[in-house]
């Protein structure tokens, strides 16, 4: 980086709590950022197991980018799809423009991992995005709508079971949501469909869930999934899913045509960097500056960066706190144009919520379980997430929730067909160019 130059260009690739945390460091200041994104919004990761449980709207876990730095002159936000990384120089090539950088932080989360087994990936339901919230919420919903008029009874069977991958805190916390959803709504709203017919089912192959907490948070979890009539298969993994039936490596079946899937995730290749630039995982070696190991003018922050040799306990975590303490971290170097803060992770402890009333927190001094670690993790959520309007909404939507389970958001709404209707495109010849001021 070219410390004489007055205004360097820093681009932020994606938009999540790493990205939004450094643009926030670092507006006003010296530095000319382009943050690129594929969308024009901010996603609440924690919260998209509620849009497809039909806890919030999708507009309660999003803000706007461009709404969020309206007043930051030196932050320009670009929609746009990282296509290469032009390491010798310094472009970045996206499917609209061409863009210059002097730094380059790549924070662009990770991917879904499937393993290898294509008919997962086809037919299963990811929850990583709040799209993929939304597609799951109208699976839900759908099967449901159709169970009730069903009168096959091999039909209702698939319809009415709902597989889960993954006892890590997403597939935890959208099996409690469905128990919730299987103890106290169904017989209520859908009174052609008995409760004890719809199946939740969690497989986990680890031998305990939520297995990055402690033991005693992990069994209290068990048991709160147990209360809501979620079954869960530990020591078991999944390793087809096609016709209709989720098929583990002890050879059991499971018909069913939901399968939501949590169980993995991995950063995203980019072309221009090569083989030697990426660990477990897909995930960016980077230094204790986080910075990449073979591009001095390249870090990777938050869940898509791995620290070869952490500091302490740190173990690379995939968790909102890593990402956010990075981002700080990074913005301090940036800010002194010299790397000399190294990367320490501060464990602010995890949670974890398994419906009303029921959460697990573990912190540093202590863990606790019940009522008050779910009013825990309510307040932490609710003070984390972006703008007032957000966390109002939020608010009241949990408080409703509470004491009705009275949810206006079980709607089926599904995308129109644009048909033959085109999409806005953009002209790129040389002709009626704007001009440049």
């Amino acid at each position: 980086m070219d410390n004489n130059k007055k205004n360097k260009e820093l681009v932020i690739i994606g938009a999540g709590f790493a990205g939004m945390k450094l643009a926030n460091e670092l507006k006003n200041s010296n530095y000319n950022i382009t943050l690129i994104d594929r969308h024009n919004y901010h996603e609440f990761a924690p919260l998209f197991y509620q849009i497809a449980s039909c806890g919030l709207e999708p507009g309660a876990i999003c803000f706007p980018l461009r709404k969020e730095f309206r007043k930051a002159d030196n932050i320009h936000i670009m929609l746009a799809e990282v296509l290469e990384i032009e390491t010798e120089m310094h472009v970045i090539n996206t499917d609209t423009i061409e863009i210059m950088y002097d730094f380059l932080v790549i924070a662009s989360g990770t991917a879904t991992k499937y393993f290898g087994m294509e008919n997962v990936k086809e037919y299963s339901f990811p929850l990583k995005t709040t799209s993929e919230g939304l597609m799951l919420r109208n699976q839900i919903l759908l099967c449901l709508e159709k169970a009730a008029s069903c009168n096959n009874i091999n039909s209702r069977e698939r319809m009415l079971t709902f597989v889960i991958s993954g006892a890590g805190p997403a597939g935890v916390e959208i099996g409690g949501a469905l128990g919730e959803l299987k103890k106290y709504v169904i017989t209520r709203e859908y009174p052609d469909v008995n409760k004890d017919e719809v199946k939740i089912i969690i497989i986990e192959a680890a031998d305990k869930v939520l297995r990055t907490m402690s033991d005693k948070s992990s069994r209290k979890s068990h048991q709160f999934l147990q209360e809501l009539e979620v079954d869960v298969m530990l020591n078991t993994g999944i390793v087809d899913f096609k016709d209709g039936k989720v098929i583990t490596d002890t050879g059991k079946e499971i018909p069913t045509d939901t399968l939501i899937w949590t169980a993995g995730v991995e950063g995203v290749k980019f072309k221009g960097l090569t083989t030697e630039d990426y660990g477990p995982s897909n995930r960016l070696l980077v230094d204790n500056y986080n910075r990449l190991i073979n591009h001095p003018n390249i870090a990777a922050i938050g869940d898509c960066a791995f620290v070869k040799e952490p500091i302490g306990n740190f173990v690379n975590q995939q968790v909102a706190q890593v990402a956010i303490q990075q981002a700080k971290n990074l913005s301090r170097n940036l800010k002194k144009k010299s790397f000399v803060y190294k990367f320490i992770y501060n464990d602010k402890g995890s949670m974890a919520t398994i419906g009303r009333n029921r959460a697990v927190v573990d912190l540093k001094y202590k863990k606790f379980a019940g009522k008050f670690a779910w009013w825990t993790w309510l307040s932490v959520h609710l003070v984390t997430l972006v703008g007032v309007r957000n966390k109002i909404v939020t608010l009241i939507n949990w408080v409703w929730n509470y004491f009705t389970y009275n949810s206006s958001l079980r709607i089926l709404v599904k995308p129109a067909d644009r048909k033959n209707r085109p999409e806005p495109e953009c002209d790129e010849s040389n002709d009626n160019k704007c001009p440049t001021s």
